[in-house]
């Protein structure tokens, strides 16, 4: 055997200390282990052989018994006593040949035990067992390390995972299961380890199946004592490799599992596995899409509806005997007079607005979706356009009381004039509606740090807690009485969020109204916020606009 061991492309030799009080004898064993390719440090006491391999622990000590400040035993038992040189092969090296003595060296943990006058090939042939061995050691040492390492690495990363992992083997039960899916599941991972799949899986049903549903094993199932339920999943995802699933744990969810064998290198199984992904946001959009799918089909009907039919009034055959009262055209209709046609054709242009809004609506949502959606902001005053958009309201023939609070010292924001009176025009008429006939709406704006707040309030039945959050997402709107009796699109308060978002600011809302009194009808006020403008100290060389220049840049700011 060589003294010289190949690792990683490199050589490595052992090192060797030597322990003894002896000059001669530490340069006799020093010159026959470097010839054979060793690194040899040497110590004359025992405590300097002490600190040296603590220092530096070698692949092996040569301990001499006899030491002139301590005996070698006690020097092995401090070393294997020490973690840092307990795994370091302790050879005795003395001229006491004694049964007892040898058992001794054992007994203080030596590993070998040479007696004086020693023999250089015996000795090296010793040494290199026992370098060889270390060196086995270390290495056992940095693969398992290795190995560890990997395991942890492996195991943050499926714990960080979005998706649920479930491993079983090839006996059914359950090897591993991160922490996603106990939550998905309502199992604590740790808990699901060794347990049968039926009884993680307790909880979940297949999506369209009654939770009640127990279908029957097959003849070929496995006689596992699983419930039927189980067995029908598990032949599901074994033949479409999928199943969408709903989890009745804590917090139900709907989650798609994906199924996959697992086999060694020979292609023999050893299990499967089961990926499991929270589909729940992904339905519920599903479903909310195809609850808008059929409110803008309704939306679009109506008007469409109205002007085929005034259409159709309006092209009938003139009266067979014109200007004869009650005469009949020849389709069997009653003419139609020219006031008649212009109130016709009133109710069309209004049908017809009606459909561009919903389509503009439609394309606003399409640009915000794509990321097109732009604004164009600058340094307003915030009253004007609170006012505008009362007063449009009050033309629309809204019967509220309005209660409007806007101080004209509040400073000047940054806002698309257009856009944010399109906001606050559909936030007041959201009011009117809700609050009926004869309500009170409340129209609020003030400063809060380097923003003004404008909030909008109305007296009505208010929102439900449940419908808050999901408010001023796409494709969704409340399934409560009060939004079946008010109708619309459901797409403003979508376009608003997206409006308000591209100025920079936030829009919420909150119900009850806030300091309501008790019994009174709980209301819902909505507020969104704009940044302040900074304000740029007029330039000392810049003149001053004539009087006609300034109302012409006032009228333009308004």
């Amino acid at each position: 055997m060589n003294a010289t061991t190949e690792r990683e492309g490199e050589a490595v030799s052992g090192e060797v200390l030597l322990v003894d009080d002896s000059p001669a004898e530490l340069r006799a064993l020093a010159g026959v282990l470097k010839a054979h390719g060793y690194r040899v440090r040497a110590a004359t006491t025992g405590e300097r052989g002490i600190a040296a391999a603590q220092l530096a622990p070698p692949d092996v000590i040569l301990l001499d018994v006899m030491l002139p400040d301590m005996s070698g035993y006690d020097v092995c038992r401090r070393l294997k006593h020490d973690p840092r040189t307990t795994a370091v092969g302790v050879l005795f090296l003395s001229s006491l040949d004694t049964p007892a003595d040898k058992l001794r060296g054992f007994d203080a943990g030596g590993a070998d035990y040479v007696t004086k006058p020693f023999h250089a090939p015996e000795i090296v042939a010793r040494v290199q067992v026992h370098v060889a061995r270390r060196q086995a050691e270390r290495e056992r040492e940095r693969i398992l390390s290795l190995i560890d390492q990997e395991r942890s690495t492996l195991a943050a990363v499926m714990d960080s995972m979005r998706d649920g992992l479930v491993v079983v083997n090839a006996a059914g039960n359950i090897r591993y299961c991160n922490s996603r899916a106990g939550d998905l599941l309502g199992v604590p991972a740790g808990r699901a380890f060794g347990r049968r799949p039926h009884d993680v899986f307790a909880s979940v049903r297949v999506v369209g199946a009654p939770a009640e549903r127990d279908a029957a094993r097959p003849a070929d199932g496995p006689p596992s004592g699983a419930p039927a339920g189980w067995s029908a999943i598990l032949d599901t995802l074994r033949s479409a490799g999928t199943v969408d699933l709903v989890c009745g744990g804590p917090s139900p969810c709907d989650v798609q599992v994906f199924h996959f064998p697992i086999v060694d290198s020979r292609g023999a199984g050893m299990g499967y596995g089961l990926l499991m992904r929270d589909v729940t946001e992904e339905r519920a959009l599903e479903r909310a899409k195809e609850d808008f799918t059929s409110m803008i089909s309704h939306e679009l009907r109506t008007p469409l509806s109205a002007i085929k039919g005034f259409a159709r009034t309006l092209l009938q055959p003139p009266a067979v005997a014109a200007g004869s009262p009650g005469a009949q055209s020849p389709a069997g209709g009653t003419p139609v007079g020219a006031a008649q046609q212009r109130q016709f054709l009133f109710y069309i242009d209004q049908a017809c607005d009606r459909l561009l809004g919903l389509v503009e609506q439609l394309l606003e949502m399409a640009q915000m979706a794509a990321g097109e959606f732009a604004v164009e902001p600058r340094g307003m005053p915030v009253a004007p356009l609170v006012r505008a958009a009362v007063r449009r309201l009050r033309a629309a023939k809204c019967t509220c009381r309005m209660d409007v609070s806007a101080p004209a010292r509040l400073p000047r924001v940054l806002a698309d004039g257009a856009r944010i009176e399109q906001v606050l025009h559909n936030l007041l008429d959201n009011a009117c509606k809700y609050a009926g006939a004869g309500g009170a709406i409340t129209v609020t704006a003030r400063r809060d740090a380097d923003q003004v707040v404008i909030s909008v309030a109305d007296e009505g039945e208010g929102i439900p807690a449940g419908e808050l959050a999901g408010l001023f997402d796409r494709y969704r709107r409340g399934r409560s009485a009060r939004l079946r009796r008010v109708g619309g699109s459901g797409l403003g308060l979508a376009i608003a969020r997206g409006i308000v978002e591209a100025h920079g600011g936030r829009i919420w809302a909150e119900s009850p109204v806030p300091g309501r009194p008790p019994g009174a009808l709980p209301g819902a006020v909505f507020h969104f916020t704009l940044p302040c403008a900074v304000e740029a100290a007029p330039h000392p060389l810049t003149p001053s606009p004539t009087r006609g220049e300034g109302e012409r840049l006032r009228r333009m700011e308004e």
